[in-house]
């Protein structure tokens, strides 16, 4: 309010000038006079005349008023820090007192020169914010605020591969790296060793910038499953992570499991005779069931240790340990025994010679074979040189018995007679000692080297016996084959030639006085070895299945065995069953073609079919954006393997007629499946990730000026380069912001055209036509929530208010004065004004 004194007598008038218009007041009556004003600008104000009741008089003064403008507050953000901890709010201010802008409730700095810019301190993420932002006049103070801002925590330990890692020993182990990993600029990336199978860190063995550990037995036990995680999170300080970051992110870790290493170790008797089974035993340490390899022949099936394994050799043997296998690992061993086979000594070369006085008589023969140290005849009626025993003097008419062995504890052979007559003439004649080695039922016919005498009652014939001289079979020719009532196979025979009278069937009366029998000559019967094939399997390609041989006979064993391709394939066995590892390619049929063991050859039965199954095989694989949500699916289609049982693991998605269609996936999220049939011959992994962006684009806007006046309708010009997804529709705005926020929106419009609106757009305020784009909201707008909302900044409009003219000025003067008439106006000037004077228009 401005105050005017008067002098004269009432009631005024005055004149006075705003800088743009002089305007005239009459009929004044109070003194002082308050003249209210309300200039929109800040204007200055002069009397430039006055009259009272008679006559004009003199005039002073003039007075500023100055206009403040409230202070305003746009675009309003905050951003969140790299490590997502904290985030800072910014808003520019415009009107008011630029010197004087304050902020309340938030701590910052504002930018000194145009645009001014607030910037707070940083705010911890998880907390709001409210400032009230004025300056020193007060005239419109604006607020600010919000309830909870929440910083996403950009810190990604990716993942991992979940599949099951077996290390035999203590590594080091290297699983793999994770995929998918990110950090915020405080971040550490490493790998932890622990207890949990999820995605949360349990007990911590070890940490390592490597995804790579070896097993430590002070921390670490064998057998136990443990997880390498990739985790990302602060550093704590001590180069490790912060478990307590809330950003901390872990992955669900690769299980991995160390397995000790198996040993074997092989002892047992060391001397058998021909025929003789013995046990080495077989030290072990590790998980059962264990398999181990003894000369080349693998023996499996083993549950306990100690464990006992039969051989029964022919001649001496070097038995070599070389690998075992638990249920785990396997490993190369070295040990060895040798189990020497000791033959029994063989006499020969029986003689049995009367005294010159008839009255006694001496019995000799060679010894040879066994162990020639240490050969034992008893009774020790006699003496041992050079491998021949001759026996003290026997009385005549009496018989004798010696048993002949050496020191290795081998069945004894018996050399006797009933009764020696030194009257007798009889004597039989010795066989070949060479040990004949028959199979099945084959003939036994030794070489008999003569040299009988028989006295007139004498036949000649032969016997087998079991060493004992008690006859199992006798005949004429020395030929015998095997009896199995009265015999058993592998055990050692003798063939010898007999002396005596005749017992009425032709062959010789066992009850002679004079009966001589002549050294024998070893055989053993050998039964015809078999093989029996089995095992059938189902197997992966590329793996492997045992096919396995169950043997009869005496080993070592000579095997050839085919394959469907018809390839002939040697292998020697020895021991039963004999397993051979084979991995074909395709599925195959094996037979046996023929077997021998270490006398005979024999005969096979059995195949064994081995069905190979391939994987199933992922092809087409393609990924999929959607655009309404930026998420993404995967497909791909399953061919090959077991169409009936296909899988895919995780199940995150159908799978139909070998297709499988994944559920969406966040943009950017890795993705890893595992595929697999019934047959297990997988899995097969199929992994990536897809980045969807948005397509929505609501183009560019004219950035002419639109002039207009109240009244009259803003036509911008239609956006260009507009796109849109499937979902999308496109919508103009009337709005108060300039750039690419919208500010106030006024009105919207399927065309660029809004016409001016009496209470809603204020003339001389700059406006903007946007051109925006996203999803519609379900009521024809766009929706501003659609992650892919897009502005164009919009073309400016100003609607100009209509200029306006009242005429002032003296209604009452003097004579003689002139009377001053005024026209008072708003607007923008230049003006020109239409006015009548006596009703004359004049411009």
């Amino acid at each position: 309010a401005l105050t005017i004194d008067f002098t004269g007598v009432g009631p005024w008038s005055i004149t006075y000038d705003n800088g743009d218009t002089t305007i005239t007041l009459n009929g004044i009556t109070s003194n002082p006079f308050i003249l209210d004003v309300s200039p929109d600008t800040t204007t200055t104000y002069c009397l430039t005349g006055v009259n009272d009741v008679n006559c004009p008089g003199t005039f002073s003064g003039c007075a500023d008023v100055t206009v403040h403008t409230g202070v305003t507050v746009s675009n309003l953000q905050w951003q969140c820090n790299p490590t997502a901890t904290h985030y800072t709010v910014t808003f520019t201010i415009s009107g008011g007192d630029p010197a004087s802008y304050f902020v309340t409730g938030l701590t910052g700095t504002i930018s000194p020169t145009p645009p001014y810019v607030f910037t707070s301190d940083p705010i911890p993420t998880g907390t709001g914010f409210s400032a009230t932002i004025d300056d020193a006049n007060g005239c419109t103070p604006r607020t600010v605020s919000q309830a909870e801002v929440i910083c996403p925590c950009v810190s990604d330990a990716g993942s991992m591969n979940t599949t099951l890692i077996e290390e035999c020993g203590d590594g080091p182990v290297n699983v793999g790296d994770a995929t998918g990993v990110s950090t915020d600029p405080d971040d550490l990336h490493l790998y932890y060793l622990h207890t949990n199978s999820g995605s949360s860190i349990g007990t911590v063995v070890a940490i390592s910038t490597m995804p790579e550990f070896s097993f430590d037995p002070a921390t670490m036990t064998y057998g136990t499953t443990y997880y390498v995680s990739s985790v990302v999170g602060n550093d704590d300080g001590n180069g490790a992570i912060d478990l307590t970051d809330p950003c901390l992110s872990v992955t669900a870790g690769t299980p991995l499991v160390f397995y000790e290493i198996p040993t074997a170790s092989m002892s047992g008797t060391t001397e058998v005779c021909p025929g003789e089974a013995t046990d080495l035993v077989i030290t072990l340490t590790g998980d059962s069931p264990w398999e181990v390899v003894i000369n080349g022949q693998t023996v499996s099936g083993i549950n306990n240790t100690p464990f006992n394994y039969s051989v029964s050799p022919l001649a001496t043997t070097v038995y070599e340990l070389t690998s075992v296998s638990d249920e785990h690992c396997s490993a190369v061993v070295s040990d060895f025994d040798t189990v020497s086979v000791h033959d029994a000594p063989v006499p020969s070369n029986l003689m049995v010679a009367c005294n010159s006085t008839n009255d006694g008589f001496t019995v000799s023969f060679d010894i040879t074979g066994g162990d020639s140290t240490c050969y034992q005849v008893v009774p020790a009626n006699g003496t041992i040189t050079n491998g021949q025993f001759v026996s003290n003097v026997i009385p005549d008419l009496q018989g004798y018995s010696f048993a002949v062995s050496d020191c290795h504890g081998c069945p004894a052979i018996v050399v006797s007679d009933t009764l020696v007559d030194c009257a007798c003439t009889s004597f039989a004649g010795d066989m070949e000692t060479t040990q004949l080695d028959i199979c099945g039922s084959d003939v036994a016919a030794p070489n008999y080297l003569g040299g009988e005498v028989l006295d007139g009652n004498d036949v000649l014939c032969f016997m087998l016996h079991a060493g004992d001289n008690v006859p199992i079979a006798t005949n004429s020719t020395g030929q015998f084959v095997f009896n199995p009532v009265t015999m058993v196979h592998e055990q050692t025979y003798y063939i010898s030639a007999m002396v005596g009278n005749d017992d009425g069937s032709g062959c010789v009366d066992m009850t002679d006085d004079c009966l001589s029998i002549g050294a024998g000559a070893p055989v053993v019967f050998h039964a015809i070895p078999t093989a029996l094939l089995t095992g059938d399997a189902t197997i992966c390609a590329g793996g492997g299945t045992d096919i396995s041989i169950e043997l009869t006979g005496v080993g070592p064993w000579d095997i050839v065995y085919t394959n469907a391709a018809g390839t002939n394939i040697s292998v020697t066995a020895n021991s039963s069953p004999h397993l051979i590892n084979v991995t074909p390619t395709n599925s195959n049929v094996y037979s046996l073609v023929s077997v021998s063991d270490a006398h005979c050859d024999g005969t096979v039965s059995g195949n064994a079919t081995v069905t190979v199954n391939n994987p199933p095989q992922v092809v087409n694989v393609s990924e999929a954006c959607d655009q309404a949500t930026l998420m993404y699916s995967v497909s791909f289609d399953i061919v090959g393997g077991d169409a009936t049982s296909y899988s895919v693991t995780p199940a995150n998605g159908t799978l139909l007629n070998g297709t499988f269609t994944s559920d969406p996936i966040a943009s950017n999220t890795p993705y890893s499946f595992f595929v697999d049939d019934a047959n297990g011959c997988g899995p097969v992994e199929v992994s990536g990730v897809e980045e969807c962006s948005c397509v929505t684009d609501a183009g560019t806007m004219g950035g002419t000026v639109i002039l207009l006046c109240e009244g009259e309708t803003a036509n911008a010009q239609p956006a260009n380069g507009v796109s849109l997804d499937g979902d999308d529709i496109l919508v103009y705005v009337l709005h108060d912001n300039s750039g690419a926020t919208l500010g106030n929106v006024l009105a919207t419009n399927t065309s660029p055209s809004f016409p001016y609106m009496p209470g809603v757009t204020i003339p001389g305020v700059t406006y903007y036509i946007s051109a925006v784009a996203g999803n519609d909201d379900g009521t024809g707008n766009v929706d501003p929530n659609d992650i892919c909302f897009d502005m164009a900044p919009g073309t400016p409009v100003v609607f100009n208010p209509l200029p306006t003219v009242s005429l002032t000025g003296n209604t009452t003067i003097c004579e003689g004065e002139n009377a001053q008439v005024g026209f008072s106006m708003t607007g923008t000037g230049p003006f020109t004004v239409t006015f009548t004077i006596n009703g004359t228009p004049t411009t």
